[in-house]
């Protein structure tokens, strides 16, 4: 429960192992002025994950806020990852930002936000890139507005623009280094609402992490 004015952030990075069936459970009420950032990464080998956690915001002017990081080279692997908000009160908003990156799982995102109340806003973007393989991502984005509620919802998903590569291999990298280059970037979301020191960390794992597919 995040009372009146204030904020919780809450971040999670997991790296398991192929044998693991994760499926974490959370939900949270946000009152007035307060602030709910979550943000998840998941970070291959993992059998599979399932989890949607679901914000209620319940005072006026609260916020939420998800973030998603998912990566995936293992043809077992499941991820299975959502974010739901329900809007209550004026003047809120939401916000969901996704990004995925396969080679040969599969990774299924889901967005939903519900709003019938006036001056609310949300927004859901899920951005994947498919890096061959006999992977797949699977974007599914639902919104439920009301009369002078704002909602929208965006995705892509794709391989990566050979023009791109071209461009890097130009430049005397080789292709390789391009594709991670590229992939690097991609990944490169700030969270807002996290301390400097945990963005830093989070960029180190996702540096490492690009290296792998």
């Amino acid at each position: 429960f995040v009372e009146e004015n204030a904020q919780i952030s809450f971040n999670m990075v997991h790296d398991y192992n192929t044998e693991y069936m994760i499926y974490p459970r959370s939900a949270s009420k946000v009152d007035k002025n307060g602030i709910f950032i979550s943000s998840y990464i998941c970070l291959n080998e993992v059998k599979s994950v399932q989890m949607a956690p679901t914000a209620y915001l319940v005072g006026e002017n609260a916020i939420a806020r998800f973030s998603s990081v998912l990566l995936s080279s293992n043809p077992n692997t499941i991820l299975d990852i959502g974010s739901t908000a329900i809007i209550e009160a004026k003047n809120c908003r939401t916000e969901m930002l996704a990004r995925a990156l396969t080679k040969n799982g599969i990774i299924i995102n889901r967005g939903k936000i519900v709003s019938h109340v006036p001056n609310t806003f949300g927004h859901i973007e899920c951005q994947g890139l498919v890096l061959g393989g006999n992977g797949y991502i699977r974007s599914i984005p639902e919104i439920e507005a009301g009369p002078d509620a704002e909602l929208s919802h965006e995705a892509s998903v794709g391989k990566i623009d050979q023009e791109k590569i071209d461009y890097l291999m130009c430049r005397g990298i080789n292709k390789d280094n391009a594709v991670s280059t590229i992939v690097r970037g991609f990944l490169d979301i700030s969270i807002k609402g996290i301390p400097q020191s945990l963005q830093d960390e989070i960029s180190d794992i996702m540096e490492q992490a690009s290296h792998g597919l």
